[in-house]
C-alpha cells in the first residue's frame, strides 16, 4: 500500500502526487481505473484503494526498461533491452509481466548474437495473449518485430531501411500501428500499419538530410482515429525543430501542424473524436487542460488542471531530445484522467470525475465516493454524512452504514463530511 499519498482539490480536478518521479505512462483497467506507470514503480486504483509496485530489481548487470503497456487483465507489460552496459549493443529484448504477486520475467533466446542498439527505443504493444516488440537492430538496416506467446518467440522484418525510435500501439480490431522515424533513403517521419498480416508504409512528413528526429514519438489510436507526437532536431539551423501534432485522415493522407506555445505528451481522444490534453506552455510551470476538434483550426486552452505542482514548462531548447507536457486519457464514463510531471519532478495524477480518495498511513481514514449515474455510493463510513454542493449549501443529511447510494442528484461537484473526512464527486 501507499504509505503517503497527498490530495488537492482544484476547482473541477481532484490532485494527488506519488513522491518523486517522472511519468512514464498511464493506462485504464476496464476502461475506468488508473494505472500511473512512474520510472521505477506503477500505482495502480481499483475503485476502492490504490497500491503501489516497483519495478523487478536488474537480474542481469545493464538491463534497461523503456517502454510499458497494459494487457486485457490489466496487468502491465515491461521492455528492455539487456547488456553488457549502456552506449554498447545489447544481447537480448528483456520483457517483464505483472501478475498477483510479483513479475515474470521473459527473454528472447538468440545465440547467434542477438544485437540491438538501446538509444533508438524498444516499443511494445498487447494483442490478446502476444505481445509485440519492435526496435532497431544495432546495424541500422530495417525495423524488426519480436512476438511472444508463452515462452514462444518469433522475429520478423517490418520496415528496411535505417529506421529508429518506434512507438507502437494496437486499436479497438487488435491492428498493430507503429510510428517511427526513417533516415534512408531520405528523412521522414512514417507510420506502419497492419491488416490482416500486411504493412501498409505512410509519409508523415520529409525533413532536411541535416535533421534527425529525436526519440519517444507518441502515437495515440481509438475509434479509428490515429494522432501521433513527434520532434525533429538537428545541428543546422535549415530546418523547423518545433514539437508537431500530427493526424491521419479518413483517406489514408496525414496532416501536421507545429505546436509553439506549449507541448503535450500522449493525448487522448474521445467518442468522438475530439483530442484531449496536459499542456505546458512555454515559460509557465502551471498544467492547463486544452482540446482540439481536427475540424476546427485551433487548440482551445479549457482551464487550469494544477497549479500548486504545476508541471514542467515546455522545452524550447534547438538541441532537445525530449518535450514536456502530460499523458491524457478519457475513461468509459467520458471523466479525463492525466499523469506528468510536477515543477518539482513530483509524479501527479488529476482525474475531472471519479473522485480518487485520500489514501494514508493513517488507518482511520476509509471514506471512499464511487460515482454513478445521477449520484454516487458511499461506503467506509457509518454515521452521518453531510452533502454538499459546489457552493457550499447542505443539499442532503444522511446516516450511512455500509454501502450507502446517494441519488439523485443533479449534475455537478459535491462535497461529502462525514466525521472528520471529507471528500469530493462530480455527477453527471
Amino acid at each position: 500500500m501507499i504509505t503517503y499519498i497527498s490530495l488537492i482539490l482544484l476547482g473541477e480536478w481532484s490532485i494527488l502526487t506519488f513522491g518523486n518521479g517522472s511519468v512514464w505512462g498511464l493506462f485504464l483497467v476496464e476502461g475506468r481505473w488508473p494505472v500511473v506507470v512512474g520510472t521505477d514503480r506503477l500505482h495502480r486504483y481499483d475503485g476502492i484503494s490504490w497500491t503501489t509496485k516497483y519495478f523487478p530489481p536488474d537480474t542481469s548487470f545493464g538491463e534497461v526498461i523503456e517502454d510499458c503497456a497494459i494487457d486485457s487483465a490489466g496487468f502491465i507489460h515491461l521492455v528492455g533491452v539487456k547488456g553488457e552496459y549502456w552506449g554498447t549493443p545489447k544481447d537480448s529484448i528483456v520483457e517483464y509481466v505483472e501478475n498477483n504477486t510479483g513479475w515474470t520475467r521473459y527473454t528472447y533466446p538468440e545465440p547467434d548474437g542477438f544485437r540491438i542498439d538501446a538509444h533508438p527505443f524498444i516499443s511494445i504493444a498487447i494483442k490478446g495473449d502476444t505481445s509485440f516488440m519492435f526496435y532497431e537492430p544495432y546495424s541500422w538496416t530495417c525495423m524488426k518485430m519480436a512476438c511472444r506467446v508463452g515462452s514462444l518467440w518469433s522475429l520478423d522484418t517490418v520496415v528496411t531501411g535505417s529506421v529508429f525510435s518506434p512507438d507502437a500501439q494496437t486499436d479497438e480490431s487488435g491492428n498493430l500501428w507503429v510510428f517511427y522515424h526513417q533516415d534512408n533513403p531520405r528523412q521522414s517521419a512514417r507510420c506502419a500499419h497492419q491488416n490482416s498480416g500486411s504493412w501498409t508504409l505512410e509519409i508523415v512528413e520529409d525533413v532536411p538530410n541535416s535533421f534527425w528526429f529525436t526519440p519517444g514519438p507518441q502515437l495515440a489510436v481509438k475509434g479509428g482515429m490515429v494522432y501521433a507526437l513527434y520532434k525533429p532536431t538537428g545541428t543546422t539551423k535549415d530546418g523547423d525543430d518545433t514539437l508537431r501534432f500530427a493526424w491521419r485522415k479518413p483517406d489514408g493522407s496525414w496532416y501536421y501542424e507545429k505546436m509553439r506555445e506549449f507541448q503535450i505528451q500522449r493525448p487522448g481522444i474521445g467518442p468522438t473524436g475530439l483530442v484531449h490534453g496536459l499542456a505546458a506552455f512555454v515559460g509557465d510551470s502551471v498544467a492547463y487542460y486544452v482540446t482540439r476538434d481536427p475540424t476546427s483550426p485551433k487548440w482551445d486552452t479549457m482551464g487550469v488542471v494544477d497549479s500548486v505542482n504545476g508541471i514542467m514548462p515546455a522545452e524550447t531548447s534547438s538541441q532537445a531530445v525530449w518535450w514536456n507536457g502530460g499523458f491524457m486519457l478519457v475513461d468509459a464514463d467520458g471523466n479525463l484522467h492525466a499523469a506528468y510531471t510536477g515543477k518539482n519532478r513530483q509524479l501527479c495524477y488529476a482525474t475531472s470525475g471519479v473522485l480518487i480518495e485520500e489514501s494514508s498511513s493513517d488507518p482511520g481514514l476509509s471514506l471512499i465516493l464511487v460515482p454513478v449515474p445521477q449520484g454516487f455510493w458511499i461506503t467506509g463510513h457509518s454515521g452521518e454524512a453531510r452533502i454538499y454542493d459546489s457552493a457550499g449549501r447542505l443539499v442532503l443529511s444522511k446516516r450511512v452504514k455500509g454501502k450507502t447510494l446517494i441519488s439523485p442528484l443533479k449534475p455537478g461537484v459535491y462535497f461529502v463530511v462525514a466525521g472528520r473526512e471529507k471528500a469530493r464527486a462530480a455527477v453527471r
